[in-house]
């Protein structure tokens, strides 16, 4: 029998062992290797041939579609541009209007003077207050308004 001797290494680094036991050496391991890739490589052709007219219609169905939505969305991205830039013009624009109309109303009011209307309608117009007889006063039974179909009775 033979004995079976055990060395111990000391230290991190292990030197070379010899192996235990020799692996035997296999005789057609090249020719099984190449029979091997040479079925991948069949079937891998085989593959490729199968990809016939029907999967590149396919394909190029899904590519143009691709193609088309990317249009249209950059079609839609610039017309979206397109309108902001509308309405922030607008914006200005009515902004602009709002100004010129506050501004003519203020020079309306500052032209409205109430002393010089009092002016005119005396001195040009020749209008005067109404006196105390001119002015009659009348109980009427419906508060809201008065409709005047007939002259006032004096009493």
């Amino acid at each position: 029998m033979g004995e079976k001797q055990h060395e111990y290494y000391d230290g991190n680094a292990v030197r070379t062992t010899k192996p235990a036991r020799q692996q035997p050496v296999r005789r057609n391991t090249e020719v099984e290797r190449k029979r091997k890739t040479n079925r991948r490589i069949r079937r891998n052709q085989e593959r490729a041939l199968a990809f016939g007219k029907v999967y590149t219609m396919i394909l190029a169905v899904s590519v143009l579609a691709t193609l088309a939505i990317c249009v249209y969305y950059i079609s839609a991205q610039s017309r979206n541009v397109a309108q902001s830039h509308n309405i922030a013009s607008l914006e200005q624009q009515l902004n602009d209007l709002k100004d010129e109309n506050n501004a003519t109303k203020e020079r309306l009011q500052s032209m409205m003077d109430l002393d010089r209307i009092y002016k005119i309608a005396t001195e040009k117009l020749g209008m005067v207050y109404a006196g105390d007889d001119q002015i009659i006063y009348y109980d009427s039974a419906s508060k809201d308004y008065v409709k005047q179909y007939q002259d006032i009775p004096k009493e």
